[in-house]
């Protein structure tokens, strides 16, 4: 069983001794296994407790492990069993121990943090801007088109979210769909409509063929990177936002795609209001395309702080129509419709008044003028 170990070694003075050493070490074999370690000299001991925290975890996670101490030095050890106690990968672990002296003193070792990666794969990774990919496998050209992805959807989302230019995104590229998912179902998690729990603080996403990997990309790292940045604005309350609200803030333009301007003109979109729950699955990828222009619309018409101050009041709880009618001032039907009226493509006779419109208002003048000319010419002629 290979294991993965992380030595911390620390050198500092406790309260009851002028200089003591301490080596506290973690290792894991993943999906397996979590050791902890840890040898010191200190005075005598009656007590051992190991904590233990990650995103995942609902507490503190305590452990009072079995311990020797032979002339002054202790060594304890915890294993923690990953098939009973799972835990997502690239959770980020802290821990920390107490020790309990025999005049009920408490020594505290200061907590130690590392991030439990799925080393299954060698990873190569590329890092600018606060941002940060990983990806396995040759391709160096993978992990720059991720990067660059992952940046302009953090900053299509600076305005509205009031994002830090710098804000931190990390993310990982699996190699298979398969593979991301084994990952997290050691975990009992899932990769639901290709995103990952936002919990977890990273973006998952993969590249299977190298020769469309820029174009899936394109389509599935703006969501995540959305989904995470969204959960780091509003927590939990991520729930509460309406599906095309999200994946509306993750397109980045407005730009139809052949599939909603052929619904705009054979008028089947799907009503937003229908889209405040769920997206139903036989029309899902028209119900993303309407969200990304309809989110573009809503940018366009009242900027980006006020799609933020939407954001806001969707995320306590408010009802889809009842935010919007606060917000914009506006109801959700009404904008609907405004929305298709501006992204409508014209009619024939629309079209040809828009292109020629210019020379119609001179023929017009010209034929409005034209009788009050030849009239002013006839009554100066001399009788």
């Amino acid at each position: 069983m290979r294991t993965k170990w992380l030595p911390i070694l620390l050198f500092f003075p406790f309260l009851l001794a002028a200089q003591t050493d301490v080596q506290s070490e973690a290792a894991y074999a993943y999906g397996q296994m979590m050791q902890f370690r840890l040898t010191a000299v200190t005075p005598p001991i009656t007590q051992v407790t190991l904590h233990l925290q990650t995103s995942t975890f609902p507490a503190e996670y305590i452990v009072q492990p079995r311990f020797t101490q032979i002339d002054g030095r202790l060594a304890t050890q915890h294993d923690l069993d990953l098939t009973q106690i799972p835990l997502p990968p690239f959770t980020a672990v802290t821990y920390w121990w107490t020790l309990t002296t025999a005049d009920g003193t408490q020594i505290e070792i200061p907590a130690q943090r590392f991030v439990y990666q799925d080393d299954r794969f060698a990873w190569q990774g590329v890092t600018g801007d606060g941002i940060t990919i990983f990806w396995a496998g040759e391709d160096e050209t993978l992990g720059a088109t991720a990067h660059e992805i992952a940046r302009q959807t953090r900053e299509q989302l600076q305005p509205v979210l009031a994002l830090a230019a710098d804000e931190p995104v990390t993310g990982y590229v699996y190699p298979s769909s398969a593979s991301l998912r084994s990952g997290l179902r050691l975990a009992g998690l899932d990769w639901q409509d290709g995103l990952a729990d936002p919990r977890l603080d990273v973006v998952l996403a993969t590249a299977v063929n190298q020769r469309t990997a820029a174009s899936d990309l394109a389509q599935s790292l703006p969501p995540a990177v959305a989904r995470l940045l969204l959960y780091r604005s509003v927590g939990d309350n991520l729930a509460n936002l309406p599906p095309w609200l999200v994946w509306g803030l993750a397109g980045a333009d407005g730009e139809m795609s052949p599939m909603l301007a052929a619904a705009v003109r054979d008028q089947t979109t799907l009503p937003l209001a229908e889209l405040c729950q769920t997206f139903p699955d036989e029309q899902k990828e028209l119900a993303v395309a309407q969200s990304v222009s309809f989110v573009a619309y809503l940018r366009e018409q009242f900027g980006a702080e006020m799609v933020g101050a939407l954001t806001a009041v969707l995320a306590e709880g408010v009802g889809c129509d009842t935010a919007v009618q606060q917000v914009l001032d506006s109801s959700l039907d009404d904008l609907n419709d405004d929305w298709l009226q501006a992204v409508r493509p014209p009619t024939a006779v629309r079209q040809f008044f828009n292109q020629n419109a210019l020379w119609l208002v001179l023929l017009l003048i010209t034929f409005t003028l034209s009788p009050i000319i030849l009239w002013q010419i006839t009554t100066r002629r001399p009788h």
